[in-house]
């Protein structure tokens, strides 16, 4: 049973996502990422952070906000004040290299937000012509 008929059973049994998203906050899906970049220590996640910011909405204050797998509890409310309320148009994401690892976080990302919603980008960026799934 799929999220939209355990909600058409029983509104009770919605996930907080999908009853904060019915509250008539348009913003509430609107100012969640689409992407996240993901990769293990030392992948060049800080390098892609770099190169995104400024051409795509990333966290104000932090480069982790570390939501889905440390602060999840927190609520959405404490993730969208790390993102501005204007996004111009361009698309919204987080560098979150600890997700990578993390079982917790990737079942809060797919239990809460839409999988047409949300793409992952896994970093492996060679440095000084190594990579390790070359040889």
């Amino acid at each position: 049973m799929d999220a939209s008929q355990r909600a058409a059973e029983d509104p009770r049994k919605r996930s907080w996502f999908e009853r904060i998203s019915a509250r008539g906050r348009q913003s509430a899906i609107e100012d969640l990422p689409e992407f996240f970049v993901i990769g293990p220590p030392r992948t060049g996640t800080s390098w892609l952070y770099e190169m995104l910011r400024g051409r795509v909405i990333l966290p104000r204050t932090t480069k982790e906000t570390r939501f889905f797998d440390t602060h999840f509890y927190r609520g959405l409310d404490w993730y969208q004040a790390h993102y501005p309320r204007k996004t111009d148009g361009r698309r919204i994401g987080e560098v979150a290299p600890t997700y990578f690892a993390s079982v917790e976080a990737l079942a809060n990302v797919s239990r809460n937000l839409s999988p047409p919603l949300v793409s992952f980008a896994s970093s492996a960026i060679p440095w000084n012509g190594f990579s390790p799934f070359t040889g």
